[in-house]
């Protein structure tokens, strides 16, 4: 933590890995040159690109592997960031991107959301594909249970606290635009080029958001003013259980009147 600390250009960081992501993009275009090269008889050979690691889309590619370094160094640099304060206001946010970093890896959602519309028999809505009906179903449990816990760290931090929450609030839903919103548009395409396209600004959105969130990640590591009084956290947190059980009892009180009743 006392080298990151030396760290004053943020900006520069950034910049790197737009830059990085953008060689990417490149690279992803030449691989797509290559297919086209011999029918189009273009003047210049693409064929050193031929290797679907050059891909965006390529699970495991130079791209993919490069968002699972960014993924991984915000869980770390969060698990470092509680670790050393004590405190676990932010400890959702490490589900969450534990959560990004294993679903890219493993297609989580894609690979449940397809058994979840197989057992179930999901039917076309909308231009949507059972599988997508799937994968947005899954994406919404995860994002029930992750949400859950951010929730309960945006109740008890501090004023100052809860503008990091709203900030990656801001990210997250700019990345989700592009994970989710223009990934549903793609099954609807029916042209393969332009299906294409869309797929390359999907993964370049989120290229892109992701290496901000990470350089935020960084900041306010090194800047985030972490200290959280005690006293504050008990109370808050005896307020958020008193509450909970309060709504469960009211709960059971309704029941066993509804029971006597009938």
């Amino acid at each position: 933590m006392t080298a990151l600390k030396k760290i004053k250009d943020f900006r520069y960081i950034l910049l790197n890995l737009l830059f990085i992501d953008l060689i990417f993009v490149i690279l992803h275009i030449f691989n797509k040159l290559h297919l086209f090269g011999d029918r189009f008889n273009l003047p210049v050979s693409f064929h050193a690109f031929e290797s679907r690691i050059f891909s965006l889309t390529e699970d495991r590619g130079l791209a993919e592997s490069f968002m699972y370094l960014k993924e991984l160094t915000i869980v770390l640099l969060l698990i470092m960031l509680i670790y050393q304060n004590r405190v676990f206001l932010f400890g959702g946010l490490i589900f969450l991107f534990g959560y990004f970093l294993f679903d890219d890896m493993l297609s989580i959602h894609e690979t449940v959301g397809y058994n979840l519309s197989e057992m179930f028999s999901f039917p076309s809505i909308l231009g949507l594909r059972p599988e997508d009906l799937g994968e947005l179903l899954v994406t919404a449990i995860a994002g029930a249970i992750i949400g859950s816990t951010l929730l309960i760290g945006y109740i008890i931090a501090k004023k100052e606290q809860r503008r990091i929450f709203r900030i990656y609030g801001y990210l997250i839903a700019g990345f989700l635009v592009f994970a989710v919103g223009v990934d549903m548009i793609d099954p609807s395409i029916d042209s393969l080029a332009m299906r294409g396209v869309v797929s390359m600004i999907e993964d370049t959105g989120e290229m892109f958001v992701m290496s901000l969130m990470v350089v935020y990640t960084l900041r306010f590591t090194v800047h985030c003013e972490c200290e959280v009084p005690k006293f504050q956290l008990r109370r808050r947190t005896r307020w958020l259980i008193g509450s909970v059980l309060e709504w469960f009892w009211s709960i059971l009180t309704l029941e066993k009147e509804t029971s006597s009743a009938n």
